[in-house]
């Protein structure tokens, strides 16, 4: 979700005060650069927003949510990284103008509630354990994803041996949702993890913003590159800064992750 979406309130809440709460969520960092179109796409979403409540459009919303009294409404940006001047003084022109009619607006940092990961942690296992069916002692979800490629699947164990289980369709969209939600400012978000299952609701996740294990395929420089602007990180590990600067192709993908390369998110 960006601010680039002009048109759409992204979420209305009431406060206790009884006033409403209308967000605004940038996902995109102000830390590398590109001020003049997230400045750009903030003033269109700002101006629009003070459109709706002006109107009496949001008013309706409230009440059409059952909020039958509000008194005053307040914009928020939620950024994970301090806006610019630009748009701090946009922020406080809102305040200034349009304040004695109730209206307000301020940013405040966005940080994704552990427990979000928690819940799509569970919904993981609950899908694998669908995925696998019959009888079996052990699982281990495994994935990687860096730079928006990667791969997935499952390794049981059953009573007459091992199998290696493909990944669903809605598998791989909670690992996208899963390491969307993990995403820190300072480091980032996992690159390449597992879940131990031992029964669905006995299971034990491990994943790593750090390091993707030396069985599954190297991250290419390319990658490393699109990760960093997907989920811009502060703390960067030396051997990606390193695998940048030198460019060098990845070698070949250890087979058994080659054959559930199909992530592409």
């Amino acid at each position: 979700m960006t601010v680039e979406e002009h048109d759409r309130i992204d979420q209305v809440a009431a406060g206790p005060d009884g006033r409403l709460l209308l967000a605004m969520v940038e996902e995109r960092s102000y830390r590398y650069g590109g001020d003049f179109e997230l400045t750009e796409d903030f003033r269109q979403k700002m101006n629009a927003y003070v459109h709706a409540i002006r109107s009496g459009h949001v008013r309706q919303l409230a009440s059409d949510s059952g909020i039958p009294e509000i008194s005053g409404v307040d914009i928020v940006l939620f950024a994970d990284t301090t806006p610019p001047d630009s748009i701090q003084k946009m922020i406080g022109k809102v305040n200034q103008q349009w304040g004695a009619e109730g209206i307000g607006a301020r940013w405040e940092t966005w940080k994704p509630a552990q427990g979000e990961v928690a819940v799509v942690e569970r919904a993981l296992v609950t899908e694998a354990v669908e995925i696998i069916g019959g009888v079996w002692d052990f699982a281990l979800l495994w994935a990687f994803n860096v730079g928006g490629e990667g791969a997935a699947g499952i390794q049981v164990k059953r009573y007459d041996g091992a199998q290696n289980v493909r990944p669903t369709e809605l598998l791989l969209n909670l690992l996208a949702e899963h390491k969307r939600v993990a995403y820190d400012p300072n480091a980032g978000t996992w690159l390449a993890g597992s879940i131990a299952i031992t029964d669905a609701d006995t299971y034990t996740p491990d994943f790593s913003a750090t390091e993707v294990p030396d069985w599954m395929p190297r991250p290419t420089p390319e990658n490393l590159r699109r990760e960093l602007e997907l989920f811009p990180r502060t703390e960067i590990p030396s051997w990606i800064s390193e695998r940048i600067s030198a460019g060098s192709p990845a070698p070949d993908p250890h087979p058994a992750a080659r054959k559930h390369r199909l992530w592409r998110r």
